[in-house]
């Protein structure tokens, strides 16, 4: 199994108004799982309310919880696992993504 992290810069198309105001770029943190000759792929948001405001938080935050064993472990356990140990939302949806992404394709599906 290995993960890596890559920080990329997004220029939104269309910026984003909200009630907090407009935001015309982001800084993501995407995840690449692999393992047995398959890769899943998943995009991480930080968010200032979600814990993890910034891409480095939320690979930090990933390390961590990584660092607790996750091979073998199935993904729903994980999930209850991240909760359990507050795991900033924003940040564990990229591994989820990327665990759920591997899965389908290990099973042949797009």
């Amino acid at each position: 199994m290995q993960i890596s992290f890559y920080k990329v810069a997004l220029k939104k198309r269309f910026p984003l108004a909200i009630s907090r105001g407009i935001r015309y770029h982001s800084e993501n943190l995407f995840i690449r799982y692999e393992k047995d000759g398959w890769v899943g792929w998943g995009e991480a948001a930080p968010g200032k309310t979600e814990g993890a405001d910034t891409p480095e938080a939320v690979q930090e935050a990933l390390e961590k919880f990584i660092a607790s064993g996750i091979d073998g472990v199935s993904i729903q356990a994980l999930y209850d696992r991240a909760r359990a140990l507050e795991v900033p939302p924003c940040a564990y949806v990229g591994l989820d993504t990327a665990l759920w992404d591997w899965t389908a394709k290990k099973a042949g599906m797009p």
